[in-house]
């Protein structure tokens, strides 16, 4: 457990406070990198984790836990949005997480793959084709194992799970699986949905990159045991016995420190906190950014890279003036409807009942199996061009149109949004059904027994967000911008998808539906201004924050920061355009790619 670092003394032991590669985050996508870095053993590396050591806990481990560890301080960084202008000025937590795994320690697990044209959007905002689907595709498999449906699926329940073995990795790190517990009525509903759809075939496979329909999803379960599969437990975990990687928790990153010479910017350490003292470590290759969408543009602001004007506010010297740094914010902003369900009809709300859930725990406990291994794996995407008439698309389009660009990048995306609504093959709404109350509100839920969430994504919003330090403190949570739903363009893509699941609730679900909570049954979603009226006093995040060092305006085609050499980014943050999908998947992809690339580059130099 040598790697596994309880001070800075046992840290900087044997590497003279140096190492070839510093790796600040040991989150998603940093702790990939870490593993295959070092695979060399010729290769040092140090990765510097602000969060704890949690791969014995509980509710990490869980997959139905996740949601106790949301808005807990020692779980989650408790990040909070300013107040958002198209939600009643509400605020949002924005959950990201506090420990080594990062965020895929506390997600709900859920494993989707964005569609072809994401990626060849990004390969063209990026002008790099190694982006491309195609290109692309390796990496998806690299990191993945598919492992095979559980013998207690029905043949009803494998209708909805289709896959071609072709699309799937076999001996990745990461472990994907169908639920092995399925909510009785989940089948019935996938089917409703797809009806009134009027989808005409299953998904090929939905990781293909096409994945229109709907079905069951995969999960980042391993279901041999019943745990969460997550980049701690499968990249740093089975590699603690490597001698060149060392990794410290509790330390938070305050600065990169730049070598300024002959007009030109180098990375050359990283200045740290740990037990309240300042430290520094040395890189002798290169610094590699892997703190995520929050941090990582703090750092670099902190460093003195960034917009010079944001920086003279936080009292911070500017040394490498890169404006796009914290700007280009994207999430899935999103609604939701719900309804209480027809009597003995079952749900994961039935964990209320404490008998029931202390069978659930005796069921895990023993044969790690059971409802506590399962997660929310029902969902679908729809084209928006289904969902609307000619007309509503094309005012849609205009909306965009009519809006203002901040930069030809802006343009660019924007041009690339309006060619997915019009797509026949691209997925502009997502729909996650949650076979549980969740906390809407109290007084909607009170005295409610059984009830299912649908949540409603725009899965490429218009909206662009911010994030962006406040002050020169390091332990001062940036300012953070989600620009929800302050454009009509996404407000109309979730009306669609809300008015597609009033259809299906008055139809084919009738049955199955005893009423509707949100919105409330007096607003008509078929009325334009009460649809936007609900839309814009209920917006929910799907906590999928992207792009705030984008490829092409913060870093190049290779991640590297612009403007400064032996610096990379790589984690979500780096993401151009958002994908239509969950992102951890894509994110694993990229931090693939990215040690391929650093490798590469280090062979070259």
């Amino acid at each position: 457990m040598a790697v596994l670092c309880e001070n800075v003394e046992q840290f900087s032991a044997g590497v003279n406070g140096a190492f070839d590669y510093v790796i600040c985050g040991g989150g998603t996508a940093g702790l990939v990198v870490a593993a295959r870095l070092t695979e060399d053993p010729d290769v040092t590396v140090g990765v510097l984790e602000a969060g704890q050591n949690r791969m014995d806990d509980p509710l990490v481990n869980t997959p139905a836990a996740a949601m106790q560890m949301l808005s807990h301080p020692d779980y989650d960084w408790m990040v909070e949005s300013i107040p958002q202008k198209g939600n009643l000025n509400r605020t949002h937590a924005v959950p990201r997480g506090r420990m080594l795994g990062g965020s895929s320690a506390q997600n709900w697990t859920l494993y989707t793959r964005g569609s072809d044209s994401d990626f060849d959007n990004w390969a063209a905002l990026v002008g790099d084709r190694s982006w491309s689907a195609d290109n692309f595709r390796a990496y998806f498999l690299k990191h993945q194992t598919l492992e095979p449906i559980g013998t207690s699926i029905s043949e009803e329940d494998k209708e909805f799970m289709p896959f071609q073995r072709e699309f799937h990795g076999k001996e990745g790190p990461i472990h994907t699986s169908f639920d092995n517990w399925h909510l009785p009525f989940g089948t019935e509903f996938l089917r409703a949905y797809h009806n009134t759809a009027r989808r005409e075939v299953m998904p090929l496979d939905p990781w293909s990159g096409d994945h229109l329909g709907f079905y069951s999803t995969l999960a980042t379960v391993n279901s041999s045991t019943g745990t969460r599969s997550y980049a701690a437990s499968a990249y740093l975990q089975p590699n603690l016995d490597r001698p060149n990687l060392k990794v410290l928790t509790k330390a938070t990153v305050s600065k990169i420190i730049l070598d300024q010479k002959g007009g030109t910017s180098t990375a050359r350490a990283v200045e740290f906190l740990h037990g309240s003292k300042q430290h520094v470590v040395q890189a002798n290759k290169e610094v590699i950014l892997s703190c995520g969408v929050v941090q990582s543009p703090q750092s670099l602001e902190l460093s003195g890279i960034g917009d010079s004007n944001v920086l003279r506010q936080a009292d911070v010297s500017c040394l490498v003036n890169l404006p796009a740094v914290g700007e280009n914010l994207q999430d899935h902003p999103g609604t939701v409807i719900s309804w209480t369900l027809s009597p003995n009809t079952k749900t994961m709300d039935q964990l209320a009942d404490p008998a029931a859930l202390v069978a659930a725990q005796e069921e895990y406990m023993s044969a790690h199996s059971g409802i506590l291994t399962s997660v929310t794996s029902s969902m679908g995407f729809l084209p928006s061009r289904e969902l609307v008439s000619e007309t509503e698309l094309q005012h849609t389009i205009d909306i965009i149109r009519s809006l203002p660009n901040k930069t030809p990048f802006q343009a660019q995306q924007r041009e690339q949004i309006i060619n997915l609504l019009r797509s026949p093959k691209h997925a502009s709404v997502h729909f996650v059904m949650c076979p549980a109350t969740l906390n809407l509100s109290e007084e909607a839920v009170k005295d409610q027994k059984m009830s299912s969430v649908l949540r409603i994504r725009v899965s490429n919003s218009v909206g662009r967000g911010s994030v962006h330090i406040q002050s020169a403190d390091p332990l001062v949570q940036p300012t953070y911008d989600q620009a929800f739903f302050e454009n009509e363009a996404d407000v109309a893509v979730a009306t669609a998808g809300l008015r597609f699941l009033d259809r299906v609730a008055n139809g084919e679900l009738k049955d199955k539906i005893k009423a509707r909570i949100y919105p409330p049954p007096e607003v008509n979603l078929h009325d334009d201004k009460q649809a936007n009226d609900y839309i814009h006093s209920l917006c929910i995040s799907e906590y999928h924050p992207v792009g705030t060092c984008a490829m092409s305006q913060v870093v190049d085609g290779r991640l590297r920061v612009k403007g400064v050499s032996g610096l990379r980014v790589v984690d979500a943050s780096v993401f151009p355009n958002h994908v239509s999908g969950n992102p951890m998947s894509a994110v694993y992809a990229l931090a693939e790619k990215a040690s391929d690339m650093i490798k590469e580059d280090s062979k070259v130099n």
